[in-house]
């Protein structure tokens, strides 16, 4: 009597078949087996097999690493690198090739159709078989063979249709015909049947798709929140993105007081992208590459199995990365100290017999702080999952650097699920491991709230679908159905080439496969199926429809019917559709618009922003600048004071608030800065500046002057040279804003400033012969109460070039480029002034009038870089009294009395600090130039 057995993808499955037919029928399941091919195959090999046990896919992968390096030969070492990627072809190959009648042929033929390449490999087949019979291994092809070959009492059916591999293919074609046949019918998309209802959801970009689905889900728990007869309701999403998705919709759950929303995550993620495993590579990287990259010790640091406090880590970590000078060795030393988990961690990279130093992690994840069920739990897969490699490797004699292959394709379960019920309950999160092995299903959390209500959310990702398959949700919805996540093509590579040369072939296609799939993802809705896809990417790529997306709508057209510009059916109701352009929901990037009043400006005693009193939870909408101030001490005085007192803003300040008050705001008072001793322009313009400044100052002292000319340049520069290295040998020691080189390339970048500063004295020697350098990094303090445009002003001015004889000063501001820096005014040619977007030279030199006897006749921005006259200066010049032909464009020629222009532009800028008062920070740019370096990407109306 033969015994029948039910073939299902998934061990979840088959439980949930098991438990549903002894649910329905009291004498239970009779004389069938309920199992994946896999589970069969084991129970079945351990009945009817030769004692051997079946290899598992980890031990496959080092049995051929194994294979691979002990095989002798130069063919074979040149062709058969013991790489992740030829480990990973080669698995493949033994899995789908070995025990199949194809390769006895492919040895006994002598085709010229194989490459010497292809013969090596169909040689490594024998040598593989003698290493598994030496472990007590046997490949499942050649288990399978060998019961195929046998009577055995078994029956076999589809529990559901799902992929299987080639060796189960050739062993079904031998032993049950019938099962190949039902896996090449074809089958067809159709509509959805009666009384489910078609739902459609376009996203215009990926920035509005999640907030489209939970929009959706949160309609249909409305919907079951009104509908007093029911008592349960599920959602069921399929989205290739799971875990984003779930982090953002598990935020946004309904509360209610009689209803109880349960959000499950479904999915996987690599070993590498777990807490443990980050942690893992992270040190493995510092410990055992070559380069001991400190970002990667950085990971460790603050990864929680790192043990040291938040505090500390953060100190840590803004050491580390404000230091570029700081060695290897010192950041291992230190971070040895501090870390308590770090030495039993490098215990692990010693060699592999250390594998019982994991068990110590499993008690670390335990005790790390404010973590829920669902985080230890997936650590503590991941911490075992590693073991089973470590434990490999020690059976092979590899070390801990030898592991990449075999931790690359490791997948670490992250299921779990977080409950909230109730406006003042906490949200409960736990993991989801022991529901979906009892019951992957909605049924395994009635027991949640006896009276009240009970609302579940599942995201499941598309791997771990058909562990759902046969039951049934209220909504299902299908995300993402474009051609990057469900394509038909069929995979092709040396292997597929190499298994058509030797005539095995798949009696599954890609396309069959993926259409049985979307049918009974279909088959699960009891009341609304939605299909959803984003329409544009976000990036360069173009965006194509799934043709399972294609071939579902095209149900839905009647004869005649067009496409509407989505490639809808016209028929196909507007109810049917929902749609969400990126605008309707980015918070991110209109937040300005979300708070319409203008911020009250106070004096910056207390910081930036403060809660208030009453709403300690909330900020006020307060902004903090400095006021100048003075010293009364009545009350009434004070009142006045209070009333005359002015804001102190810098020269820069002003021109990022005229070019735009939110950039202004981000880049003056938020002030975004990276962590990370850079070695860019900031630093590079910082070193020039102080170069500049100390070449100036000593230039007297060697030429006798302090102006170069073609007389003294050479004089010049030499003495810059020295002046150079000077201030290059002072950078390692000064505390911030450091130009400090320390790769090769870094080093010579450095030497080629230097020689560009050196030939740029020869454009110095030429530039304004009538005028000598008098001030240097001249600065001016809030104390002395420079006035402009109702505002003190405070800053450094690079240079003031001065000619005594005709009582006239240009001030100069270092650039190392001046490009778009022209600052001219033609009264005939311009019937009304626009004020230019680079203002701070010319601001400066209207302050300087209050401060310096001559009178500005230009304020000028100067190219360090520049190597010829032509393009090296730019800004505002009065061309009456100052030739700069040949070095300016005429676009920074003023054709108007040099003071009426300082005037006009402060009266302008005047009329714009006004609304800084008010405390308003708009997002509104002056001009394309002024986006180019805001940090605010997401804005809304950048031009740039």
């Amino acid at each position: 009597m033969q015994r029948k057995v039910l073939l299902f993808p998934t061990y979840e499955q088959a439980l949930f078949y098991r438990k549903s037919h002894a649910q329905a029928n009291s004498a239970g399941i009779l004389n069938i087996s309920v199992e994946t091919p896999y589970t069969w195959l084991k129970d079945a090999w351990e009945r009817f097999g030769d004692g051997t046990k079946l290899v598992s896919s980890l031990e496959r992968a080092f049995i051929v690493k194994y294979l691979i390096q002990s095989a002798k030969g130069p063919e074979i070492a040149s062709a058969l690198a013991p790489t992740e990627g030829v480990i990973s072809f080669v698995s493949r190959f033994f899995a789908d090739v070995v025990g199949s009648e194809e390769y006895s042929h492919a040895l006994t033929s002598q085709s010229d159709s194989f490459s010497k390449a292809e013969q090596l490999l169909l040689s490594l087949i024998d040598p593989y078989r003698d290493l598994l019979k030496e472990r007590g291994l046997i490949e499942q092809g050649d288990a399978l063979s060998i019961l195929s070959k046998r009577s055995l009492p078994f029956s076999f059916e589809w529990g559901s249709s799902f992929e299987i591999p080639l060796c189960f293919q050739r062993f079904f074609r031998s032993v049950a015909p019938s099962l190949i046949d039902d896996i090449v019918t074809p089958v067809q998309i159709s509509k959805v049947s009666e009384p489910v209802q078609p739902l459609v959801l376009l996203a215009t970009g990926p920035s509005a798709q999640n907030y489209l689905i939970t929009k959706t889900v949160h309609r249909f728990l409305a919907d079951f929140q009104n509908a007093r007869e029911s008592r349960h309701s599920s959602v069921f999403i399929v989205s290739s993105q799971a875990q984003k998705l779930y982090s953002y919709l598990s935020r946004s759950l309904p509360f209610n007081d009689s209803e109880k929303t349960t959000c499950k995550l479904y999915a996987s993620r690599p070993f590498e992208e777990t807490d443990f495993g980050r942690c893992f590579m992270a040190l493995k990287t510092f410990l055992l590459d070559e380069s001991h990259d400190l970002a990667a010790l950085l990971d460790y640091v603050n990864s929680p199995f790192s043990g040291i406090e938040p505090i500390r880590r953060a100190q840590v970590i803004a050491l580390v990365r404000g230091n570029r000078t700081l060695s290897c060795e010192e950041a291992h030393a230190m971070i040895r100290l501090m870390s308590p988990h770090f030495d039993t961690f490098e215990e692990l990279f010693r060699d592999c017999d250390a594998s019982l130093v994991l068990d110590y992690f499993y008690d670390v994840a335990a005790e790390i702080p404010e973590k829920d069920q669902a985080f230890r739990a997936e650590q503590g897969s991941a911490i075992s999952a590693l073991r089973s490699v470590y434990e490999q490797a020690r059976q092979w004699n590899l070390s801990p650097e030898d592991l990449d292959f075999a931790l690359q394709g490791l997948r670490i379960d992250c299921s779990c699920e977080v409950s909230v019920k109730g406006k003042l309950e906490k949200k409960e999160s736990q993991s989801t491991k022991n529901d979906f092995g009892a019951n992957p299903g909605h049924s395994c959390s009635t027991s949640f709230l006896e009276d009240g209500k009970i609302a579940e959310v599942f995201i499941v990702e598309p791997a771990k679908a058909e562990a759902f398959f046969g039951q049934h949700f209220d909504h299902v919805i299908l995300c993402d159905l474009d051609s990057r996540f469900y394509s038909a093509n069929e995979r092709h590579d040396a292997l597929t080439t190499l298994e058509k040369k030797m005539g095995l072939h798949s009696y599954q296609s890609n396309l069959q496969v993926k259409r049985k799939w979307f049918e009974q993802i279909k088959a699960l809705a009891h009341s609304t199926f939605v299909c959803e896809r984003v329409l544009n990417s976000g990036e360069d790529e173009d965006l194509y429809p799934s043709f399972l997306w294609d071939e579902y709508l095209s149900c839905y057209f009647a004869p005649g019917d067009l496409p509407d510009r989505n490639g809808l059916p016209t028929s196909f109701s507007k109810s049917s559709q929902m749609q969400c352009d990126e605008d309707f929901y980015d918070l991110n990037a209109n937040c300005y618009f979300n708070y319409k009043d203008s911020l009250s400006l106070k004096k910056a005693t207390q910081g930036v922003l403060v809660a208030t009193d009453s709403c300690p939870n909330q900020l006020r909408p307060e902004l903090f600048l400095s006021r100048s101030h003075t010293s009364l001490h009545s009350n009434e005085s004070r009142i006045n004071a209070l009333k005359a007192e002015k804001l102190i803003l810098s020269p820069s300040a002003i021109e990022a608030y005229l070019n735009c008050p939110y950039y202004w705001f981000i880049s003056q008072r938020v002030r975004p800065q990276s962590p990370d001793e850079g070695f860019g322009p900031l630093e590079q313009g910082t070193f020039v500046h102080a170069v500049l400044e100390a070449f100036y100052k000593k230039l007297p002292s060697v030429v006798g002057q302090s102006r170069i000319t073609k007389n003294n340049v050479d004089q010049a520069k030499t003495c810059f040279s020295e002046v150079f290295d000077e201030q290059l040998a002072l950078q390692e020691s000064l505390p911030s804003t450091r130009y400090v080189p320390v790769s090769s390339l870094e080093k010579a970048q450095v030497k080629q400033l230097k020689q560009t500063l050196i030939k740029n004295l020869s454009v110095q020697a030429r530039f304004l012969p009538e005028f000598s350098p008098v001030y240097t990094e001249l600065e001016l303090s809030s104390s002395d109460c420079f006035e402009y445009a109702g505002v003190i002003i405070r800053g450094r001015v690079d240079r003031v070039d001065v000619n005594s004889a005709q009582g006239q000063f240009v001030v100069i501001d270092y650039k190392g480029s001046v490009s778009g820096h022209d600052a001219g005014f033609d009264p005939d040619k311009n019937d009304s002034f626009v004020l230019p977007y680079k203002i701070q030279s010319l601001i400066y030199a209207q302050v300087l009038k209050q401060k310096l006897p001559e009178r500005p006749v230009g304020a000028l921005y100067f190219n360090y870089r520049a190597q010829e006259n032509a393009h090296s200066v730019a800004g505002s010049y009065d061309d009456a009294f100052v030739n700069l032909s040949g070095f300016a464009r005429s676009a920074s020629s003023v054709k108007l009395n040099f003071n009426q222009y300082l005037s006009l532009v402060e009266e302008e800028v005047s009329k714009r600090l006004e609304d800084m008062k008010a405390g308003i920070i708009e997002q509104k740019p002056l001009c394309n130039e002024s986006c180019k370096y805001c940090p605010v990407t997401t804005c809304p109306r950048r031009l740039s």
